[in-house]
């Protein structure tokens, strides 16, 4: 049956020439259907795209920005698709008639959009594309994919843009933050003579603090030696009045005595100018001799009194000097006190103005924060009104002085003219103790006198002595008298203005303990304040010290900032870098060359499978000659011609998509293996089903291709298919078959499970046919009717 099966078929031309047309049907429809996709997207740069410019340029940071002009002139250069610059009108017609697959049009708010980055509301660019996806779908798609292309190349264009300016933005930050490290740098050593300053201001403080503590021991010591000189005063007052009293009782007796001096002068001269009238009236005094113990009685109590108020003079010229000596030891000691005070005031003082002149100089450094310089301020406002208070004080005090230094140099001339009087009291005292002793002796030897009247006769040579000496006493006597008198006079001035100084310094004696009291309270403030402004000048030091870090750490950290920044890179290829950072690189594990390679394992089994149907059809498979001997001799010779045709409808169909399509795949050898496995497989499945259903079974493997074409995801991955899909993916030939020629195209992973799946289908519906053979052969033996009879009758064999 075999031979016989060759020998009708050679016989036959149609049905050779339809086995050959058969075993074409695979390599006409892939050949043909691939190579009218072989390679669209390398084509895509003749699809006509219409591109229109509607831009109006702006200015944008001093820069010209002409985003849509930019783009047309990229797009003249630009070989993604056929971009072509026709009027509006042109490109509307052209969309419509399908000249034209896309028209982009740049409105022209698209390079003012693209400027209002920075704007409180900023607008997005809009670039309007229009399809017609009813002319082709496939040439609109791929036109929008361009378009997405495009969209990225204004983005980057744009972004490029708007780079470069951030990059000119950030060399101005740059400098700025430079200038601004500068600029903490100063503040960092104005800080530093603020710290100096602040130091010695504390140092200051501290000094006006230990002086005011010393300035507070001298007001006390002052208070104290005010209230013995105050004491003194009172002494030297009381004194002083009865110093007053003395001299006026001096004054008085002096000039009695200098009367009762002159008229002895004057009767010693006529006693002893006219002695020799005595010693002729010697009887006349003899009658006048008993008046003489009166007189010389009432000379000798004039001497006692004289004596007394001597006496009396010399006591209060004494009691005055103790007075003199203590107003001057307080006097000495007020001015002590005074300059002391005036030395502490005078370093208040300066220190004071050390305080304002640090704080001047502080304030009126530049970089200073507000804040600081506010603080700074009303430390100083309070300086200045220390400073105040420090010159009134020191004025104050300075008076004091002044008036303590006029009464020390005062008082030496009270000692000296208190010595002077003392002198004259004494020389005073002793005449009038010769006075006294004279008068004494006068009064005591009057009675002799008179008792020897008789004999001053005959003592006239020796009387005449004793008037001379008599007359020289006398005369001295008068002189002395007459000098005791201008002394006393002196004296009772001097008393006058002694007693009304210390009544005025007894009358300011208390505003002057008060005034010292208040010193020393003012003292006490003074101290206390000091030491309240030295701890918050250490305070104030601590906060400068932080400034002083601080702003070191910020001048520190701005110019690494500043160097950072002046160091990045703003070229032309950093604002490029900046707009597309990214270029993807692919690293294909696979290589598929085009869309015909992509597309051929999805054909070359539907060509495979239809090849299959078409055999199956036009081919007689169910018809025998001669006898029927034994089923599967009848089945051999049917399937010598058609699993030869299978094999040779793969192996022509690769060969003529190499030849005529360019087809290459990774490995050649495992793609003819395969397309003849799928061949011999398909072939078997056909055979099975045509022979067993006859018309029937090859519609209904027609229908199975359909099935296989939505489940074997030939053309969209897995995941972007149907539903239905999972459910028939991993039961139609068509799977394995497509995975099987993606791996040998490619150069994939091993086709060993495919292989082995199309082999388990070959062997199983070639079981399957055998067996069916086998049972229609002994039927027809038998004579009995077969299935194919009555498909006969039907018209469906």
């Amino acid at each position: 049956m075999l031979r016989q099966e060759w020998h009708r078929l050679f016989k036959n031309k149609s049905l050779l020439i339809v086995t050959v047309a058969v075993i074409a049907i695979p390599t006409i429809y892939t050949t043909l259907f691939l190579g009218s996709m072989w390679d669209p997207y390398g084509n895509i740069d003749k699809l006509p795209v219409a591109v229109i410019n509607h831009d109006v340029p702006v200015t944008y940071e001093d820069q010209k920005l002409d985003i849509g002009g930019t783009l047309m002139e990229e797009l003249k250069n630009n070989d993604s698709l056929d971009f072509q610059f026709p009027s509006e009108t042109e490109a509307q017609k052209g969309l419509e008639n399908g000249t034209y697959y896309m028209v982009i049009t740049i409105p022209k708010e698209f390079s003012a959009h693209a400027s209002s980055l920075t704007d409180a509301h900023p607008k997005k660019m809009t670039l309007a594309y229009e399809t017609n996806p009813g002319t082709n779908y496939i040439a609109s798609k791929m036109s929008e994919t361009a378009m997405k292309e495009l969209e990225s190349s204004v983005r980057e264009e744009v972004t490029k843009t708007y780079t470069e300016v951030l990059f000119d933005k950030l060399a101005e930050v740059g400098g700025g933050m430079q200038e601004a490290a500068d600029g903490s740098s100063e503040l960092k050593t104005g800080t530093d003579q603020l710290t100096d300053g602040n130091q010695t201001i504390t140092d200051n403080l501290q000094v006006l603090s230990d002086s005011a503590l010393v300035f507070v021991e001298g007001s006390r010591e002052l208070e104290v030696g005010i209230s013995q000189y105050t004491d003194g005063v009172s002494a030297a007052a009381a004194g002083a009045e009865e110093l007053q009293s003395g001299v006026n009782a001096l004054d008085s007796g002096v000039n009695g005595a200098q009367k009762g001096s002159s008229d002895l002068a004057a009767g010693a001269v006529d006693v002893d100018d006219n002695m020799t009238a005595l010693n002729a009236g010697l009887s006349e005094l003899n009658a006048a001799a008993s008046a003489l113990p009166n007189a010389a009685d009432v000379l000798n109590d004039g001497a006692d009194s004289l004596s007394n108020g001597a006496q009396q003079l010399s006591d209060g010229i004494a009691s005055l000097s103790d007075g003199a000596a203590g107003l001057k030891n307080g006097a000495d000691l007020l001015s002590s006190g005074l300059q002391s005070a005036a030395s502490s005031s005078q370093s208040l003082r300066d220190g004071a103005a050390g305080i304002s002149q640090a704080l001047s100089t502080l304030a009126g450094e530049e970089g200073v924060p507000e804040e600081v310089r506010a603080q700074i301020a009303a430390v100083q406002q309070q300086a200045d009104i220390f400073s105040t208070s420090i010159s009134a004080y020191t004025y104050g005090v300075d008076e004091a002085a002044a008036g303590s230094a006029q009464i020390a140099s005062e008082i030496p001339d009270l000692q000296n003219g208190i010595s002077a009087v003392q002198g004259g009291a004494d020389s005073l005292k002793n005449g009038i103790g010769q006075l006294q002793a004279g008068t004494s002796a006068l009064a005591e030897q009057a009675p002799a006198f008179v008792d020897g009247i008789s004999a001053a006769a005959s003592g006239a040579d020796q009387l005449q002595k004793g008037t001379s000496m008599l007359r020289k006493g006398s005369a001295d006597l008068d002189s002395g008298l007459g000098e005791l008198a201008q002394g006393s006079a002196k004296l009772k001035d001097g008393t006058d203005t002694l007693v009304s100084g210390t009544g005025q310094l007894t009358s300011n004696s208390k505003a002057l303990t008060e005034g010292a009291a208040t010193l020393t309270d003012g003292a006490c403030q003074i101290s206390s304040g000091a030491g309240q402004l030295s701890d918050g000048s250490g305070e104030l030091g601590d906060g400068i010290r932080q400034v002083s870090e601080g702003a070191e750490t910020l001048s520190k950290e701005l110019g690494s900032g500043a160097e950072q920044i002046l160091e990045t890179n703003t070229s032309d290829q950093a604002a490029d870098m900046f707009a597309a950072p990214i270029d993807t690189e692919e690293t294909k594990i696979t290589e598929v060359a085009n869309n015909g390679h992509a597309m051929a394992p999805y054909m070359m089994s539907v060509g495979l499978w239809v090849g299959c149907i078409a055999f199956s059809l036009m081919y007689p498979l169910t018809s025998y000659a001669g006898q029927m001997k034994c089923g599967f001799r009848w089945w051999i010779s049917k399937a010598s011609v058609l699993y030869l045709t299978a094999v040779l409808q793969a192996v022509v169909m690769i060969g003529a998509l190499h030849i005529f399509d360019g087809f290459t795949p990774v490995e050649m050898g495992k793609t003819v293996l395969v397309a003849c496995a799928a061949s011999l497989a398909f072939m078997s499945v056909m055979y099975f089903f045509t022979s067993l259903l006859g018309r029937v079974g090859s519609f209904l493997m027609l229908i199975f291709m359909v099935i296989q074409l939505a489940g074997s995801v030939g053309t969209y991955p897995y995941e972007l298919s149907g539903s239905f899909v999972p459910y028939l993916h991993d039961w139609v030939p068509f799977t394995y078959t497509v995975e099987a020629f993606r791996s040998t195209i490619s150069g994939g992973e091993s086709i060993r499970g495919c292989l082995v799946f199309l082999l388990l289908l070959f062997l199983v519906f070639t079981g399957l046919t055998i067996l069916e053979f086998t049972v229609r052969a002994r039927k027809i033996r038998e004579g009995r009717n077969t299935w194919m009879v009555w498909l006969e009758e039907q018209g469906l064999a």
